[in-house]
Order: C-alpha cells, then structure tokens, then sequence
C-alpha cells in the first residue's frame, strides 16, 4: 500500500514515535511539525499543530514518559544557523512547546547526532 506524502518536504529533518501510533517529525528551516498516524495511515492537520519556537535542523529527538517530545541542539536560526546547546520540550498532551533553562543546556553544543532514551 502506498502512504500518502508528507504535507511538505523536509531536509534536517528528526523522526520519533510514541508508543501510541504516531510518528512526530520535526526540524528543518522551518518552526512546523508534522505527525502521521500509523494506524489510520494520515497526516494530522496542521492547524491545530503548535510551532516549535525557534528553527531546529540536524537536532536530535527522543520522547519521554510518553508525554514529552524534546529536541535536542542542532543548528539554530540565530547568527545564520549557529550550532545549539539548548533543548525544547514539546507537551504532546497540551500540544505546548518549551525551552529548558540555560543551566540545563547540553555541555558542548552539536548537530547531527543521535540520542536514545533508556527506560523512559
């Protein structure tokens, strides 16, 4: 069966999935989200969707609890796409977005990497 296109294209882009049957992307040169729902085999519209606050490309993205989707570093739109050492936390049950304090940031900033969470 084919799958239906996303409803734009994406480079820099991250994938992650929640144990329910949705597929969060996010990332690009855009602040946008998209999710596709696996079970029903469409895109959520999104209009109801919130922006991430600031542009992420080549970030990192992990779920936790099953509740928060966080981005982590990437290449910022500030200064013309500066690495980042900061995260955001988007709520997927209040559909809200968030950064974490400074004090948090990751120690050196990245792009292009990976993370994983462990039982979490």
């Amino acid at each position: 069966e084919e799958l239906p296109d996303m409803p734009e294209g994406r480079v820099g882009h991250c994938a992650v999935s929640t144990i329910g049957s949705e597929i969060y992307i996010v990332g690009r040169r855009t602040r946008s989200m998209d999710i596709f729902d696996t079970v029903t085999l469409t895109w959520k519209i999104r209009k109801y969707l919130r922006h991430m606050p600031e542009v992420r490309c080549n970030a990192a993205a992990v779920v936790l609890k099953n509740k928060y989707l966080v981005v982590i570093g990437g290449l910022g739109a500030v200064n013309n796409y500066v690495v980042t050492a900061s995260c955001l936390i988007y709520d997927i049950w209040c559909n809200r977005w968030s950064s974490t304090p400074v004090s948090i940031d990751m120690i050196t900033a990245r792009y292009g990497h990976t993370a994983a969470v462990l039982d979490g």
